[in-house]
């Protein structure tokens, strides 16, 4: 098992299957019969935290699902003003997504 300071691979793997998951329910709604499902995603930080969304890229886990993504860094607060603006659909942020719910924003926080 290879790891990343706290983060194993296996864990890597839950989280992106959960992320791949949730992405598809996402764009599924919002998609016709025929359609490619495209997703937007952000990550705000460098570190080790990020793996899973790297790996699921760089494994091709997103094609694999029929997801078309583009996967961006922006800073912290940045990320979360993209997401709540709508320029982003969803993110792997920290706390700055609970602190915008609790200013009245309509954001899932899932941990």
């Amino acid at each position: 098992m290879i790891r990343f300071n706290h983060w194993s691979i296996d864990n890597g793997k839950k989280l992106s299957a959960l992320l791949i998951f949730a992405t598809a329910m996402l764009a599924a709604h919002n998609t016709r019969a025929g359609e490619v499902s495209s997703l937007r995603i952000v990550y705000n930080t460098l570190g080790d935290s990020m793996a899973p969304l790297w790996l699921g890229q760089a494994l091709g886990r997103f094609a694999k699902h029929g997801l078309q993504h583009s996967l961006h860094y922006l800073a912290a607060t940045t990320s979360m003003q993209a997401i709540v603006a709508g320029s982003e659909e969803i993110g792997l942020v920290g706390n700055q997504c609970i602190d915008a719910a609790l200013e009245g924003a309509d954001t899932l926080y899932a941990r």
